[in-house]
């Protein structure tokens, strides 16, 4: 086993009780009466959005397991685009760690700094 795969079976070992209660989270049953979101601050920001769930999330990391990334739009309002680029281990850090902080492509000259914060409400 590589160092990659080791940390990926720790990580999911270490998820494997939180998981499962982030995904009835977004449910119609919440956990313990609680909801999980997911908030997003983007740096420099000019009317961009993420529009992006904990149950998207969720998805995202069954759909990433393979190795490949998903990309999410973040233009929002903004006159111009910008997208972030996930992969399944960054998805993971997010919901293991809380949170998770990502650059997006450069487009018109700059790129936005966001933070990911999951909240348990």
């Amino acid at each position: 086993m590589n160092r990659r795969q080791l940390i990926q079976t720790g990580a999911l070992f270490g998820a494997t009780m939180a998981l499962p209660k982030l995904a009835r989270a977004q449910s119609a049953e919440p956990v313990a009466g609680r909801q999980i979101e997911l908030s997003t601050v983007i740096g420099s920001n000019h009317r961009h959005a993420l529009e992006l769930t904990a149950a998207d999330a969720l998805q995202m990391m069954r759909d990433t397991q393979g190795g490949e990334r998903q990309s999410v739009n973040i233009q929002g309002q903004s006159s111009h685009p910008h997208t972030i680029s996930l992969s399944h281990e960054e998805i993971l850090q997010l919901f293991i760690a809380g949170q998770l902080t990502l650059t997006s492509t450069e487009d018109f000259g700059h790129a936005h700094e966001l933070q990911l914060t999951l909240n348990i409400v």
